[in-house]
């Protein structure tokens, strides 16, 4: 199977660690940057000896702020892309929204969130 250069770039942005680049343990302002890797599921088609879906990838970035008055609640933006490589091209996705999180630390070490956008 030989790579396109936008499924290496997508495998090259799955491989970076989630980067965490801003927020202090007291700080209500946190800055994330998470990455994803794509993997189609289901029959892989061709069309002229061609595979038309291959594994892509993306990153996300969103800033939250957490509600003074519900400090187990937080609101913020997000911006997602994504690379979904489509027969010899590739696809390129860009989304902007809000979302709310809440999150539960039930240890020192160990947090629960989930997430809404």
């Amino acid at each position: 199977m030989r790579l396109g250069r936008a499924t290496a770039i997508s495998l090259g942005m799955a491989l970076l660690a989630a980067v965490s680049a801003l927020g202090q343990s007291g700080s209500p302002l946190t800055l994330t940057a998470t990455t994803q890797l794509d993997i189609p599921v289901g029959p892989v088609e061709e069309i002229s000896g061609m595979q038309l879906y291959d594994v892509g990838g993306g990153l996300s970035v969103a800033g939250a702020y957490r509600l003074p008055f519900a400090p187990y609640l937080s609101a913020g933006v997000a911006l997602n892309t994504d690379i979904v490589p489509f027969g010899n091209r590739a696809l390129g996705l860009v989304g902007l929204g809000g979302q709310v999180a809440g999150s539960f630390s039930p240890a020192p070490r160990m947090s629960l969130s989930a997430r809404a956008f």
